[in-house]
């Protein structure tokens, strides 16, 4: 992954020399085959440009008599835009600034991939910004009355002087409850996050900030049967792995005993192997021998079973090596990004990054995105059913008191109200973990309600469309992106192909599940391509890191010191009682949950910004 990063005067204050060099030597922490920087009389852009593959030209920079433009990412429709745009050879920037110059700030709604990328004025002082529809590729922006700054991480915005550093509260109180609020807030004040499917123009005395793309609407639904619908999508979904293979070279693939990364494996090693290039998976389990009493399903044979039908060429390491300390990996985590993060997957097993690092392997392929957006898990199938009007399929599904509520409007907005109901009941039951200093109850409860990790009630589409514009796609692809990014590769996610995304969300409901049968698609065009035992699997659960789950289990005493050192904090003590998560870590069990009165995701947070403040505190 690139980083991109820059500032932009508004005003008549320049932007200073020992600004650029200050944002330069933080960004310099990010390895890169090129490099470049564009300056002008209202500010500047810049380049530390990471290839997909050992050997390859730049391709993140371009610029002509009216803008220059920095690019990180990838474009997947080079061969269209080239076309129209009557272009030669070129690459991804100097198509993305063709595009600005032709269509002007609507040119990102043209542009399909994963990208960030800033666009300057050369005589005027204008910077446009644009990010892909998922947000894979993260890009954050500070503002003043004075300045624009963006950088493709928090870290190299914080080494200037007019960012506000101050902590915001409200975000603080939301990352320890766990709640997906706006995915656009950070830690700190005065640092924001472009939104994903967003172009946002600043200078010229206005700024603006407008969608580039967004989910279709729930009435474009397509006439099609399951057999072309099953055709379609194995089409978009080798389309889709094949365009984030690197040209040349090696490419890695998490592989899971789970449907959406096996599918990604088995599709990408024929194309990789075929022309010469290896394919390395990793797969992240628990070491056996450590695993008792851990809430933990075992995959290693499903995972065996998916390897045994990959060809020769593929190379498999098992992720099983616990890090010796959960404490030094956070703290770690906290100087990439900059600040506590919620979704970094990169710090749950540091192995992999030494994997990539030791094979010059630039591109990890993973299967996020799966159930989430393109392959319904089955929850809302009640709600399709009624919305179809298949009330004899329905009616096999729910007991006969029931079927009359179903069959009327009025009766399902019963069925809704209870459902919502009995949600509620369960979040306003859920201990509260934060001190009440910040966010008084009935407003932790009222974000609770407004940002709940799943709908209540939905059909698939309708629940599908809230998942893909709420915040959990943007957190995990950002978060991972800025992780991965100091160790020289990046994630790359088929499953979230805004090609593949719009068909699936215009499909008829009812041909993505038949009857108990979930996740119809994917599991017929995988057909032949993967082992029934894990193409037919419905038992996949338990911990997605087993390494960091039991890391965190053996490293209790490291979280408790690490609280008592920390518990009279004037910023923490406001907002935890680290005393009282002190004493209920001797508590902690494994197998009891009862005994846990907090999940350890929530005690990892709890760690990181204990690591943070020291590191603030430090800095001062």
């Amino acid at each position: 992954m690139s980083m991109i990063f820059g500032v932009l005067a508004r005003g008549a204050e320049p932007v200073r020399q020992e600004w650029r060099d200050a944002m330069e030597r933080r960004a310099s922490a990010w390895p890169a085959d090129h490099a470049a920087r564009h300056a002008a009389s209202h500010g500047f852009v810049a380049l530390r440009e990471r290839s997909a593959f050992a050997g390859a030209a730049s391709a993140g920079f371009a610029s002509n008599a009216a803008h220059a433009l920095v690019f990180d990412g990838r474009l997947d429709n080079r061969r269209e835009l080239c076309t129209e745009l009557e272009l030669g050879q070129a690459h991804d920037a100097e198509i993305a600034l063709a595009a600005f110059d032709r269509w002007g700030e609507n040119f990102a709604a043209r542009l399909i991939g994963d990208f960030a990328m800033a666009v300057m004025g050369e005589s005027r002082p204008t910077l446009t910004l644009a990010r892909d529809a998922m947000g894979v590729r993260p890009l954050f922006v500070a503002q003043t009355a004075q300045f624009v700054a963006f950088a493709s991480n928090m870290d190299v915005l914080l080494a200037l002087p007019f960012v506000d550093r101050t902590p915001d509260h409200s975000w603080l109180v939301d990352f320890l409850e766990a709640i997906r609020t706006d995915a656009t807030n950070t830690p700190y004040r005065g640092i924001a996050i472009m939104p994903p499917a967003h172009a946002a123009r600043h200078g010229d005395g206005e700024d603006r900030l407008a969608p580039h793309w967004s989910v279709p609407p729930l009435d474009t639904v397509l006439s099609i049967t399951r057999e072309e619908a099953v055709r379609e999508y194995r089409r978009l979904f080798d389309q889709a792995v094949a365009c984030r293979l690197p040209e040349r070279g090696i490419a890695a693939c998490e592989l899971s005993g789970g449907l959406d990364s096996s599918s990604i494996a088995v599709t990408a090693a024929p194309l990789l192997v075929e022309r010469g290039d290896p394919l390395l998976t990793l797969s992240h389990v628990n070491d056996p021998e450590r695993s008792q009493g851990l809430p933990i399903v075992e995959e290693r044979e499903e995972i065996s079973s998916t390897l045994s039908v990959l060809p020769d060429g593929v190379e498999h390491c098992w992720l099983d090596t616990s890090p010796d300390s959960q404490i030094a990996v956070l703290g770690e985590m906290i100087a990439k990004h900059g600040g506590p993060q919620r979704r970094d997957f990169s710090s749950g097993q540091p192995r992999l990054a030494v994997m990539m690092e030791e094979r010059d392997c630039r591109v990890l392929l993973s299967g996020h995105g799966g159930d989430e957006c393109v392959t319904s898990h089955g929850a809302g199938y009640h709600e399709s059913l009624a919305a179809a009007g298949a009330w004899q399929l329905l009616d096999r599904r729910v007991s006969w008191k029931a079927r009359w509520l179903w069959r009327s409007a009025a009766g399902r907005a019963v069925l809704r109200a209870r459902i919502v109901a009995a949600q509620r009941a369960r979040i306003r039951s859920a201990p509260r973990f934060t001190l009440p200093t910040y966010k008084p109850d009935a407003q932790l409860l009222a974000s609770r309600y407004a940002f709940p990790n799943r709908p209540a009630w939905g059909t698939f589409a309708e629940r599908e469309r809230a998942v893909i514009t709420g915040s959990h796609i943007a957190h995990r692809t950002q978060d991972c992106a800025v992780g991965s990014g100091p160790s020289g590769f990046a994630h790359a996610y088929p499953m979230l192909d805004t090609r593949l995304v719009d068909f699936v969300l215009r499909l008829p409901d009812l041909l993505k599940q038949d009857g108990d049968h979930k996740r119809v698609l994917i599991r017929k065009a995988m057909e032949g391509r993967l082992p029934d035992r894990v193409r037919e699997r419905t038992d996949k659960d338990g911990a997605v890191m087993p390494v960091a789950l039991s890391g965190f289990h053996e490293g209790l005493d490291e979280f408790a010191a690490l609280f008592s050192r920390c518990a009279d904090h004037p910023l923490l003590s406001r907002l935890l009682d680290l005393k009282s998560l002190q004493a209920s870590l001797g508590r902690y069990a494994l197998t009891d949950k009862s005994q846990n009165p907090f999940g350890n995701q929530q005690i990892r947070r709890a760690a990181q910004l204990c690591l943070w403040v020291e590191e603030q505190d430090r800095m001062k």
